[in-house]
């Protein structure tokens, strides 16, 4: 207060130094975060999940497990698949941890077998943060596939990779062409020619990369060897074998054809063949500018497209527009919000202005913060702001409260400011404090949880240290300076009355005003637990669009989820009024969304369509298809089930996980609530049990007839899978794919395999059922191991409550006799919490009590009143457990941090208003007088605050998504802090006066 002017320039220097912050701060759409998690990933195409778990992901996990710092490893085998998750412990360095995996996979690599992919290690990134590309579109138009597939590779690729800020841009989709050699199986019989001697003269000519080094002209040259095939006739002349004999070429054993290789994934707008171009954004390039660019080229390309159409599908730039543009309007309406309060409080001009230029140099100082914690604007560090933004004032509302009452006592506005800074200064500190340590604990969550709610927390952390800084500094010396020289001495405005009134009554009923209070507290306490459910749950019923699943058996030809997916897409274009068809189609199955102009999105023509596709879709046979949005779901077929609840079978014996999961699904199928029992369950959309077709060698019989089973296995590949060799060759100028196969191999059946003619060591021919036995067998679609644990998931329905389905897995889980090194848990529940993550919440809520107890017991040098004050945490959940009860909606993730954020907000009032009272009664004044005396001091500044906290809170919760994290995370906090509010006004001045008796 005796340097103002040193004061105002310090907030000049704030000013200047926050503004070129926030211009510096990059915008992301989710935060760089570093998760202590690393995958595996290697692929064995045609190979089943036996054969990938014993021959591949066997050996890559022993080496996983003996990294530094691991503390779990997890594994799932599937057809031609093996992902290998490893979990290191808090705090592991993550660089040097994939270094040495690298190095460790090193050693494995060799010993992998032949048509192994290597090993890939990628950094794990959860589903909340795996954002994508910054941009990605759609290529489609009237082209064939491949013909798109290639103008956005040689002609789109490179121009994108060009603009500053772009990292990377990947195409997906489409297919590549293909030189694909057909033999002829009699031809090649007849002249001794076999599959691996077409791929030894292909790669002969090919030749290897590099020849050497030629030095001409004092100049360096790579030689290397350069083939003379420019087209596909010129492979057809290419000699296989020759000698003494006439020699042997392509043209004499099969046809050479130009076609396209077999789609895995197509991908499909308005019935046009599209393809996927992502774009990666380089780290620490600014996202809106980076998007800015990548549109300005896009128009460049425009004449270059051609038939051609370029659409935008995913844009992080224009999130991160949206919420700036959110928070922003949110800012306003606080704005708004936080003058009307004050003003209608103060009646007067001057102090909501002090206030809202508070929030300014507020926020220019979280923003200064911000840049020099490293931490970016993105939508985590934005909600923070917004959710902090009307706790933001609370700190100043206080301060110039107090220094406009001492003010209206007829001091002057500099004895007015130094008093009422000094009577506060306590209070306002601890409140600040206790909110922090009731976030500190969120710091502390392990994996997933600390990096999803670090940024958040950070954001309103800063947010109001920078306002209990900015309300001890620049509101004081603001005030004293615009507070006009003489007191006006008003009256306190006539509703002040009616809230002592009521308090003087409460006084006198102590015993029934807490009776009611306990009677409210435990009955909704009691709803909450048996009607709310806990966790998020998934809803597919979607307003905006209609989506159709196609889901057939797996052994489905792609032409024929093709031609049933074209079907549905004829139906949606038919009438014109589609904005838009998108299909995408893979393997067993189809999705297609459609979406409508916004004119006819409110109309009934979307529910006629609907109408249209469920009549459509049960007519179609051997699939199950499903229509969804606009109302209720619709699906024929019975091919997926959605289990309610699953039990996990966990040991290091696989057959024996095997027994006990049958074990298990035996003791549930006795319930008669219990049915759809799995006992080989791969997830949450169940499917028809995988089968595979087996062929066992025999051994002595291989012998007899003289050939090797290298031998047999080499001549029976090629009537089994498409290609058995593959690579690139370029013929005028463009690269195909190499592909050799035998002539008839789409077609053969089981016993066209079992009659087919295998060559031995002299030449004679033996019929392949003689040396092998071939028939089905059924086998896991997915084997998953945890530590190398096997696993098995037991998934059954439960007809009734979910608490009850839940009881009774549960029981299953207790009642079961386990052999030792064998275990049984609870799955976590599709959409639903785990139990760890809610036992680290209920952890995190204790330990922020535990905290606020220790902040206020220290600053207020009493033990007994942080207790008074954590009182007003549990009569806070009133208002939260009947808020969830009327509205039905679920106690999710975001609901869970609202208590934790709201036990730390709903005591600030409690300490404001028991400190006063305790300083009153320290001076002497009477103890029944002091609670009155304090209560009518604090009444202005805890309604101010409250009402701004809660406004402040409204379009958060009005304009989220029912059912976001946001949203629940404010519904919460905005009604604990009504009912606390209450409580502390009328109920703890009562328990202070019973407390002291």
């Amino acid at each position: 207060m005796g340097r103002p002017v040193a004061v105002m320039m310090l907030y000049l220097i704030i000013l200047v130094a926050g503004i070129l912050s926030l211009a510096r701060l990059p915008l992301e759409l989710m935060p760089e975060v570093e998760f202590p998690r690393l995958s595996v990933q290697t692929n064995w195409p045609n190979t089943t999940p036996e054969t990938v778990e014993l021959h591949v992901t066997a050996p890559i996990e022993a080496v996983c497990c003996g990294l530094q710092g691991v503390r779990r490893v997890s594994s799932s085998s599937a057809e031609g698949q093996s992902v290998i998750n490893i979990d290191f412990r808090t705090g592991a360095n993550m660089d040097f941890a994939a270094l040495e995996l690298s190095e460790k996979l090193a050693l494995v690599r060799e010993s992998l077998p032949f048509g192994v992919s290597l090993p890939e290690i990628v950094r794990y990134v959860p589903s909340e943060f795996a954002t994508g590309a910054l941009l990605t579109f759609y290529l489609y138009g009237d082209m064939s596939l491949s013909d798109v597939r290639r103008f956005a590779t040689t002609t789109l690729r490179g121009q994108l990779l060009n603009i500053r800020g772009v990292a990377d841009v990947q195409v997906i989709g489409g297919v590549d062409a293909v030189i694909l050699i057909e033999m002829n199986p009699v031809s090649c019989q007849a002249l001794n020619i076999d599959a691996g001697s077409l791929t030894a003269a292909i790669n002969q000519l090919a030749g290897p990369p590099g020849l050497g080094i030629l030095n001409h002209d004092e100049r360096r040259y790579t030689v290397r060897l350069a083939h003379d095939l420019i087209t596909p006739r010129d492979i057809e002349n290419l000699e296989i074998r020759s000698g003494s004999q006439r020699s042997i070429r392509v043209v004499d054993i099969g046809r050479v054809i130009v076609t396209h290789e077999n789609p895995q994934h197509l991908r499909r707008i308005d019935g046009k063949p599209a393809v996927v171009i992502d774009i990666q954004k380089e780290a620490g390039a600014n996202s809106i500018k980076t998007a800015n660019r990548i549109y300005a080229q896009r128009e460049k390309m425009q004449a270059q497209l051609g038939r051609l159409q370029l659409m935008t599908v995913q844009d992080q730039s224009e999130q991160i527009r949206h919420d700036l543009r959110v928070l922003a309007s949110r800012a306003v309406f606080s704005l708004l919000v936080i003058f009307v309060v004050l003003h209608s409080f103060l009646h007067r001009i001057m102090p909501p202005l002090i206030i809202l230029s508070t929030i300014f140099y507020a926020v220019l100082i979280t923003g200064i913060l911000l840049l020099f914690t490293d931490t970016s604007l993105n939508i985590l560090t934005l909600a923070g702001l917004a959710l902090g933004f009307g706790m933001t004032v609370d700190n100043s509302v206080v301060v110039l409260d107090n220094i406009y009452r001492h003010y209206e006592m007829g001091h002057s506005p500099r004895e007015a400011a130094v008093f009422g800074c000094r009577q506060v200064f306590l209070a306002v500190l601890t409140s600040t404090l206790t909110t922090l340590a009731a976030l500190g604990p969120l710091f502390y969550l392990s994996t997933e949880f600390r990096a999803y709610y670090f940024s958040f927390a950070l954001a309103v952390g800063l947010s109001l240290l920078a306002s209990l800084f900015v309300a001890f500094s620049f509101t004081p010396v603001l005030a004293a300076t615009v507070l006009p020289i003489k007191s006006s001495r008003e009256l306190r405005a006539g509703y002040y009355h009616l809230p002592i009134l009521f308090l003087r009554w409460c006084l006198r009923h102590k015993t029934f005003m807490l009776s009611v209070l306990f009677i409210l507290l435990s009955s909704t306490c009691y709803l909450f637990i048996q009607f709310v459910p806990r966790g998020s749950i998934w809803h597919m019923q979607r307003r905006d669009s209609i989506d159709v699943t196609i889901s057939l058996p797996k052994e489905a030809d792609m032409a024929v989820i093709c031609a049933i997916a074209q079907e549905f897409e004829r139906l949606c274009l038919a009438d014109g009024f589609t904005e838009r068809v998108t299909c995408e189609i893979f393997a067993e199955g189809a999705l297609l969304q459609i979406t409508f102009p916004d004119s006819l999105q409110d109309s009934g023509y979307p529910m006629i369509l609907k109408e249209r596709l469920m009549m459509k879709a049960a007519g179609i046979g051997g699939a199950a298809v499903g229509v969804y949005g606009y109302g209720e779901g619709f699906r024929s077929g019975d091919r997926e089930a959605m289990p309610s609840f699953s039990i996990k079978v966990l040991g290091y014996d696989y057959l024996r996980v095997k027994t006990l999961a049958n074990a298990v699904g035996k003791r549930l199928a006795q319930f008669a609530q219990v049915h759809d029992i799995d006992t080989n369950s791969q997830g949450w959309l169940r499917q028809e049990h995988a089968t595979e077709m087996a062929l066992i060698l025999k051994r002595e019989n291989l012998n007899h007839q003289r050939i090797t089973s290298f031998a047999a296995l080499g001549q029976i590949q090629p009537y089994l899978r498409e290609s058995l060799g593959r690579q690139i060759i370029e013929l005028n100028d463009r690269d195909y794919q190499l592909q050799i196969k035998m002539q008839g191999a789409d077609l053969l059946d089981l016993q066209q395999l079992r009659d087919l003619q295998v060559r031995n060591s002299v030449g004679q021919y033996v019929r392949l059922k003689e040396i092998a036995d071939i028939g089905q067998r059924p086998t896991m679609q997915r084997i998953d191991r945890e530590n190398q644990r096997y696993q098995r998931l037991v998934s059954f329905a439960y007809s009734g409550t979910l608490m009850r389905g839940q009881q009774l897995a549960e029981s299953i889980i207790r009642t079961t006799q386990l052999p030792p090194g064998f275990k049984l848990e609870s799955a976590k529940t599709w959409g639903w919490m785990s139990k760890s993550e809610k036992s680290q919440i209920h952890a995190i809520i204790g330990f922020s009590l535990f905290l606020i107890f220790v902040v206020t017991a220290a600053l207020l040098e009493s033990l007994h009143l942080p207790f008074l004050i954590i009182f007003s945490i549990p009569f806070a959940l009133i208002g939260v457990f009947a808020v969830y009860l009327v509205t039905g909606r679920s106690f999710d993730r975001g609901a869970y941090v609202g208590v934790v954020l709201l036990s730390g907000i709903v005591v600030n009032n409690a300490i404001l208003l028991v400190s006063h009272i305790h300083h009153l009664t320290r001076n002497g004044v009477a103890k029944q007088n002091a609670v009155v005396q304090a209560s009518s001091h604090r009444l202005r500044p805890i309604l101010i605050t409250s009402l701004t906290t809660i406004l402040g809170l409204a379009p958060l919760i009005i304009h989220a998504d029912d059912g976001s994290m946001w949203s629940s995370l404010a519904l919460t906090t905005a009604s604990g802090l009504t009912t606390s509010t209450f409580f502390v006004i009328f109920a703890l001045p009562v328990l202070y006066v019973i407390l002291k008796k």
